[in-house]
């Protein structure tokens, strides 16, 4: 998984090893920007970001301030002082999207999370219940292919084999999860292990409850499925066989161009494109996480 630490701060046009060595002067005015998004730190820990919401802020605060400057000089050459105008308008566009980007990678890390939960407690039931103890089998999850989970447990191996106690280290890893399934699997797991409760007892519970949901989160998605389905079948089947055939009917009967009615058949195409591509990812974001 792609973390916002492992890449360039979005859109930024000077390298980070650069911007980490300049940026230190801003650092008041990102503490000043931190009180305006308070929800930015959450989505920076639940991205996996290295950096605190001040430091972030401050780094794409002096970004954006250097590129400001670059657009002006440049756009001011051809545009005069409206060319300040669109320098201001594409910095605060690019801002509005270094907020969002811990935002998207957060939900990118949950929806990776919920993706390959269950496969992971069905390899640590497998593990447990073949007497191997719960360490080995949070290492093997964490030494395995399972994404952001795999992660998640190596992180959590980590801190166990460095000293902490195993259930903070789980409350740790649930409290900065962005994932509510995994929060509650991990609560789970931390509570059974505090009370005493036997380990693979607890995953096999979880892994009923996750299964009675996936197929509740199933259910409910194929009930979406049919009004979608109908919408497809409306605006990309039988609206654009009756918009050829009124096209052609007008061209016969009117004096149409043949530029303009290939314009017409050519926008008929676009939309039709525009269509199904908007389609294609509405049903991809109504997908349940967990199947």
């Amino acid at each position: 998984m792609k973390n916002i630490h492992y890449s360039n701060i979005p859109y930024s046009i000077i390298p980070v090893p650069l911007l980490r060595k300049i940026y230190g002067p801003l650092i008041g005015i990102g503490a000043l920007l931190e009180k305006l998004f308070p929800n930015l730190s959450v989505n920076l820990e639940r991205s996996d970001s290295k950096y605190s919401a001040k430091e972030y802020l401050a780094m794409c605060f002096c970004s954006d301030m250097i590129a400001f400057v670059l657009f002006s000089a440049l756009f001011f050459y051809f545009f005069r002082f409206l060319g300040i105008g669109f320098s201001v308008l594409i910095v605060l566009f690019v801002f509005s999207q270094q907020l969002m980007a811990p935002l998207v990678f957060s939900e990118k890390k949950k929806r990776e999370l919920e993706r390959n939960l269950l496969h992971a407690l069905q390899e640590m039931h497998i593990q447990l219940s073949s007497g191997v103890t719960l360490f080995d089998a949070m290492s093997n999850v964490a030494n395995s292919n399972y994404g952001a989970v795999s992660k998640e447990f190596d992180r959590a191996v980590k801190k166990i084999s460095s000293g902490m106690d195993q259930v903070l280290v789980l409350e740790e890893m649930a409290e900065s999860s962005p994932s509510l399934f995994f929060k509650r699997t991990i609560e789970q797991l931390a509570n059974g292990m505090r009370s005493g409760a036997d380990a693979n007892s607890v995953i096999k519970d979880i892994m009923h409850r996750l299964s009675e949901e996936q197929v509740i989160q199933l259910q409910s998605y194929g009930s979406q499925l049919n009004p979608l389905t109908m919408m497809y079948m409306l605006f990309v089947v039988i609206m654009p066989v009756l918009g050829t055939i009124f096209i052609l009917l007008m061209s016969s009967m009117m004096n149409i161009s043949e530029i303009m009615l290939k314009a017409m058949l050519w926008g008929l195409f676009l939309f039709v494109f525009v269509f199904q591509t908007i389609f294609i990812g509405l049903i991809k974001s109504r997908r349940p996480n967990l199947l």
